[in-house]
């Protein structure tokens, strides 16, 4: 099991489609936790669990859960809106993971 914090460099428009390809970044058989605070209003965030399955979760695999994660956010946009970017214009720019506390935080651009 991976330790410690890692981070992926990506720099990947969040409407793009991922494969689940690629080296695994969450290993097998674990459950993070997806946390979104961009591009929503200060103190507002979005959570999600992610369970790896038996072969863990690649790179792509993990921009795949933040893309439909923004997706599903701004479908809600009552809830979680305003925001200060349209969809089309955020870019993944890296994905920050604490395998101590189970987190997956991307670092959103626009």
């Amino acid at each position: 099991m991976k330790k410690g914090t890692q981070r992926i460099v990506c720099d990947v428009r969040v409407s793009t489609e991922y494969p689940n390809e690629g080296a695994v970044a969450l290993p097998p058989n674990e459950t993070y936790e997806l946390v979104i605070h961009y591009p929503m209003l200060k103190n507002r965030e979005y959570r999600k669990l992610i369970k790896t399955g038996k072969n863990g979760i690649s790179s792509f695999g993990l921009c795949r859960e933040i893309s439909e994660a923004y997706r599903y956010v701004y479908a809600k946009k009552k809830t979680y809106g305003p925001f200060f970017h349209d969809f089309y214009l955020l870019v993944i720019e890296g994905i920050v993971i604490d395998h101590d506390k189970k987190t997956v935080t991307p670092i959103i651009g626009a």
